[in-house]
Order: structure tokens, then sequence, then C-alpha cells
């Protein structure tokens, strides 16, 4: 095999098995690209908006610009007071949608498509509370998906059940995945004996700690 650069790590050879009249050969080639990671989407959280409140703090904040009489620094003086303000009635926040979506595996691709038509109705909803028709539409869908949700939801899991019936370890993981539990292992790095009251962090010690502890009452 041919290829045009000796500078990346290549590994190459014959696969000594007769498929055919000849023994494939392989070729395994680093392209050194690195997977590209997607930026963090940040979104405004207006769901506290207040109108009247913000004006009023913009309107005392403003106050400050009348003092300002050089030309040079009055506008950089007025961003920072509006971008203040702003990024405290209506604060930037990282939208977490697609990694809580990731994590439930059962949620098909046209749910997820019902949901973001569901926000989209929402945030109508939001500009024009008033609208009967809005709210209906908004309250017949979020039925529906959390219909769907539950649907999906159980058939997902009956299934990782019938697959893992002979796991215990992986049925204990389905079920409390289920009930929303998670454990971690963990083992404190330093512990008090409730005997004498000393402090170790040796794992030998510990050890001999919960057996004096254990023993004494029994």
């Amino acid at each position: 095999m041919f290829i045009q650069t000796s500078m990346i790590k290549k590994l190459s050879g014959t696969i000594a098995f007769p498929i055919s009249d000849h023994y494939p050969t392989y070729a395994l080639i680093e392209n050194g690209f690195k997977k590209c990671q997607r930026p963090p989407i940040y979104k405004r959280y207006n769901h506290n908006f207040q109108l009247d409140d913000y004006i009023t703090d913009l309107s005392v904040a403003m106050q400050e610009l009348l003092y300002n009489q050089d030309p040079n620094t009055h506008f950089n003086a007025f961003l920072n007071i509006f971008l203040a303000c702003i990024n405290k009635h209506s604060p930037m926040k990282k939208n977490s949608t697609k990694q809580n979506h990731q994590s439930k595996p059962w949620l098909t691709k046209h749910l997820l498509m019902e949901i973001q038509k569901k926000h989209r109705h929402y945030r109508k909803f939001h500009k024009n509370p008033q609208n009967l028709d809005i709210k209906h539409k908004l309250k017949s869908l979020c039925n529906a998906i959390t219909h769907e949700k539950e649907k999906l939801k159980k058939q997902y899991f009956g299934q990782q059940f019938n697959i893992h019936q002979s796991n215990p370890a992986q049925t204990w993981n389905l079920a409390n995945k289920l009930m929303g539990k998670s454990y971690t292992k963990y083992m404190p790095n330093l512990i008090t004996c409730p005997l004498t009251q000393n402090q170790s962090s040796d794992l030998q010690q510990i050890s001999n700690i919960f057996n004096q502890y254990f023993a004494s009452v029994g």
C-alpha cells in the first residue's frame, strides 16, 4: 500500500486467512483529527422578567451618565450600565436540553420534534397569554407528549429487563435508574474510631477500626 505522506502513524499488514484466492491486506491510519466539541449554547432566561422593574432600575442607573461629560467614555459607560441591568433581569443560562435528552434513550426523534414544537407554542403563549387558541393547543400538545413519553419509557424498560433478566447486577441498575436512584462507590479518606475517638487515614487501620467496632457491638 502506498500513501502520500510518512508523517502520520500507520500500521499495515496481511491477514493470513484464505477467504479468497489471495490474502487480504489492511492499513490502520491515525488521521490526527480530534473530534470538534460544539461550544455551549447560552440563552436569556426571561421567565421572571418584569418590564416595569427593568425600566425603573435602568432609569436609576442611567442617572450616573449625567455626571459624565467625557464623550470618549460616555458610550462605554452607557453600554456597561445597560448590560448590567439586562443581565440582572434577564440572565444568561446554559442550555442543557440536548444533554438531558441524551440521558433518556427512550425519547424518539419524532417525540423530540414534538417537544420542540411544544417549546415554540409555549413561547407564543408567554408573549400572548390571553390567546385561548394557543393555550388550548399547548395543553393538548403537553398531554399528548406526556402520554407518549410514559408509553415509550415503559416499552424501553420492559425490553431492557427482558434482555438482562439473567444479569442481576444490570437488573438492579435498571431498577435504580427507573426509580431515579444513583449510587456511587465511596470510601472515606478519614475515619474516626468510635471507641478511642482517634482519626486515621490508613486503609489497614480503617479496616481494623471497623472490625473492632462491629466486634464490640456483637
